[in-house]
């Protein structure tokens, strides 16, 4: 037989789950000490409702005085647990740091007496219950002097701080003062029967909604209009309501009809009624939304459609006042804020010029148009700032650099008298911001609100956009020409350009392929018939290796063509970590034989034999080194010297290419790593050079993670090529 100790029994075993459960996601969100002792309070709410579910169960004397002790533990941590966590919330920590350690001593003393009669006396029958706890001497002092105090003390503290709140402040408050209420009458209801007055705690389980509107206020630091969720409530309600009826209407119908639910017309008929079912249910869910926009909230239901036609009507403006009206008009009567000022950046002047203010006195503009912390976070964050929002970061925040930073936006929106800051991103870029004073009737931006609000930004901006567009049409017909003349210069550019790489690639492809052309027509015409091994060989290494100049043009040119699109970049799944030095030994042993054609000496330096590990994608990585090593050895004279250095840094690795080659030329340096780029003097040592390597060596390598590559060289003095790719642990 279900009896009111199981229900209240399951009350608690439901409390202490919810308990853990809160604890569990406050903890998982942040750790700072608000979460931390939030945490602490719902474990102690579960050591409180845990041995409260096992008592009433339980048929033994012994046991159910064993855990009627061992749960005021849990009630005697949960009063000072409590007063702490507003303490900390309300920023008074500090000035009630005496009555904290008192409370915690006092804690301590009545903890030490929790498995005594002093705190409860004995367990005994009572009212319709198997088992009640009765109190001992100390039980009384404990209740009046220590758990009631604290609790009062909060809920004052809470009440005071409410009255002269604003803004998400005031949300927050009135969750936690509706939940502490709620929670102190519902929790109190389980002293009377301690005291022999016949009023069973039926209300115990509200303690769970006392927790959850205390969670929701810490953990959520954008709240939820609460009429919206009762309205969405009301809408499902009326869905529940309607398919649970019409069950029943086809059941009764079922039985009046075919004497049977289960009868085998039904099945069929059922068909058709599915059919009806889900072609009926979406008009009902339609008409409840419409009756409780309409009668139950209209107010809310008013100021999402005036947003949601002004964000319609944005793209239909192009003047640029006509916007800046729709937009400030907008916002005051909808959301019913004191003030509202529009600004668009100067990118010429890198401030922000005041397109209108409502609300804002003259002393009160300059600070508006100024470059600041709030700018710089806005084009970064990209999303609406809240100042109350920045108020729970610097309560939130770990480091004394971030909650410096997090007090100068503060200090910096409370200047302006702003509580709300929406930035208008195009493009990817800041375009310019909106200002938005407190709500005259002090409530918060709710996340509603500023979903609503966000949107609205995203549609002024282009809409601003579009209108400064407009508005400078009469400037670009007056620059037409000017641009035009730019747009002749640039093709000339571009035609030189084409030009230069034709001739380039027709002189790299045509020499190698005259060559080969001319040994393999000897061969076949059978002049090295008779001639000795030597020379043959010396012919068939020339066909190689103007085949493998061939194929390097052909590399650089489809290199340069791809990284020359402005489109490549590299991917995740391109990079990998590899070991440097392993990998740049490769690529000299490949080079060994050039080196040795030249006798010239090709070494690598690491400074150390331990591994380095860099972030690169190896197909890349290669074709740099190839690149640099090749240039090296080919620029440096017979008995030369080409060095490979290895320097690990901090975050990056530095591989340099020292060479005592010819050098670079000062005038030929600034445009080195363009494309089709040689110094003056490289014909004098290679004629066949592209042009091309430098500028595939440059793209490839800035286009890894802290991708880097640079130079320095000397006339006649050797050069020295480094690149920089990020390091890899």
């Amino acid at each position: 037989m279900f009896t009111v100790s199981n229900y209240l029994a399951i009350s608690g075993f439901v409390i202490a789950f919810f308990a853990v459960m809160l604890g569990a996601i406050a903890i998982s969100k942040k750790r700072n000490k608000l979460h931390l002792l939030f945490v602490l309070w719902c474990l102690s709410i579960a050591v409180w409702s845990l041995p409260y579910g096992v008592w009433l169960l339980s048929s033994s004397y012994d046991t159910a005085l064993l855990f009627a002790r061992i749960l005021t533990i849990g009630s005697i941590l949960i009063p000072i647990f409590h007063l702490h966590c507003v303490s900390v919330f309300l920023d008074q920590e500090r000035k009630l740091k005496p009555i904290l350690i008192l409370g915690y001593i006092v804690a301590l003393f009545f903890l030490l007496f929790s498995f005594t009669p002093w705190m409860v006396r004995t367990v005994e029958p009572t009212f319709g219950f198997m088992f009640w706890p009765k109190p001992g001497i100390l039980y009384h002092f404990f209740l009046a002097g220590f758990f009631m105090p604290c609790f009062i003390y909060s809920f004052v503290a809470i009440l005071i701080r409410y009255i002269g709140s604003r803004g998400q402040s005031r949300a927050q408050l009135r969750f936690i003062f509706f939940g502490v209420t709620l929670g102190v009458i519902a929790g109190s209801t389980n002293f009377a029967l301690w005291y022999n007055i016949n009023l069973p705690p039926y209300a115990n389980p509200l303690v769970i909604v006392y927790m959850s509107a205390y969670a929701y206020a810490i953990i959520r630091y954008r709240l939820m209009d609460i009429r919206l969720a009762v309205r969405r409530s009301f809408v499902y309600l009326n869905l529940a309501v309607f398919t649970y009826v019409m069950f029943y209407v086809v059941a009764y119908c079922y039985t009046q009809i075919f004497g049977s639910v289960f009868a085998p017309q039904t099945y069929i008929l059922g068909l058709v009624l599915a059919l009806v079912f889900v072609l009926s249910f979406p008009l009902i869910q339609k008409n409840a939304i419409r009756f409780a926009n309409r009668y139950l909230y209209a107010n809310i239901y008013n100021t999402q459609e005036t947003l949601k036609q002004t964000i319609n009507k944005l793209t239909t403006i192009v003047q640029l006042s006509e916007l800046v009206n729709l937009i400030t008009e907008t916002v005051i009567k909808t959301l019913g804020v004191s003030r509202v000022a529009v600004l668009l950046k100067d990118n010429e002047k890198n401030n922000f010029v005041l397109l209108k203010a409502v609300g804002y006195d003259r002393a009160r503009t300059p600070w508006l148009v100024k470059d600041s912390p709030l700018t710089q976070r806005l084009a970064k964050q990209k999303k609406a700032l809240v100042y109350d929002e920045i108020l729970l970061w610097k309560r939130s925040a770990l480091g004394a650099k971030d909650q410096k930073h997090f007090e100068n936006l503060g200090r910096a929106m409370v200047r302006i008298r702003a509580a709300l800051l929406l930035p208008l991103i195009a493009r990817k870029n800041l375009l310019g911001f909106i200002v938005l004073g407190e709500r005259q009737n002090y409530d918060a931006f709710t996340s509603e609100d500023i979903e609503l609000l966000e949107t609205l930004a995203n549609q002024a901006a282009i809409a601003l956009e579009n209108a400064q567009f407009y508005n400078q049409m009469e400037e670009l017909v007056a620059e037409q020409t000017k641009d035009l003349r730019d747009k002749n210069l640039h093709l000339e550019k571009l035609l030189k350009m084409r030009s230069e790489f034709l001739d380039i690639a027709s002189h790299q492809l045509r020499t190698p392929v005259s060559v080969i052309k001319g040994y393999v027509s000897m061969l076949l015409e059978g002049d090295y018939r008779e001639a000795k091994e030597e020379e043959r060989r010396e012919a068939y290494q020339a066909i190689a290796q103007k085949t493998e100049k061939l194929r390097h043009i052909i590399n650089d040119i489809l290199y340069a063509s791809e990284l020359d699109t402005g489109a490549f970049e590299l991917r995740q799944r391109d990079l990998e970590k590899i070991e440097l030095i392993s990998f740049i030994k490769n690529r000299l042993t490949d080079h060994g034989e050039q080196a040795r054609s030249k006798n010239i000496t090709l070494s690598l330096e690491a400074g150390s034999d331990a591994p380095i590990k860099a972030l690169v994608a190896p197909r890349y990585l290669e074709v740099v080194l190839d690149n640099l090593i090749s240039n090296a050895l080919t620029y440096t004279a017979p008995l030369g010297k080409v060095t490979v250095h290895v320097i690990p840094k901090t975050e990056v690795v530095r591989i340099e290419v020292i060479d005592t080659g010819i050098g670079i030329p000062p005038e030929n340096q600034p445009k080195l790593f363009t494309k089709f780029s040689r110094g003056n003097n490289a014909n004098t040592m290679h004629t066949d050079g592209s042009g091309l390597g430098l500028f595939i060596v440059k793209k490839m390598i800035e286009a890894h993670p802290q991708g880097r590559v640079g130079f320095k060289s000397a006339l006649n003095q050797g050069t020295t090529f480094w690149v920089e790719v990020k390091r890899a642990i």
